[in-house]
């Protein structure tokens, strides 16, 4: 089951083709995350950027995105607990 978490505080429940559960969110208020997923079962965060670029963060603890999700300044948090601290793959480029 997908949750999206909206701007507004709004949730909406989808089924992925996948069978994995992923939480996301898909409109935020951040100026440097566009939209953000994390699969549960395989702990890969998966961060869409303003600037149109996507990259994976592997073996991310449920913690770390729970605590990113509820960051009142989620570019920051990303800068200090995410980036450089967990293997990434480049999926697309803005």
């Amino acid at each position: 089951m997908l949750l999206t978490l909206n701007g507004r505080g709004n949730i909406s429940k989808t089924t992925p083709k996948k069978k994995a559960r992923i939480l996301g969110f898909n409109v935020m208020p951040s100026t440097v995350i566009q939209n953000m997923d994390y699969d549960l079962e395989t702990q890969v965060l998966k961060i869409s950027y303003v600037s149109g670029q996507t990259y994976l963060y592997k073996n991310v603890p449920e913690k770390v995105y729970k605590e990113l999700k509820s960051s009142r300044v989620k570019g920051r948090y990303l800068h200090f607990f995410v980036k450089n601290k967990y293997e990434f793959e480049q999926i697309s480029t803005g």
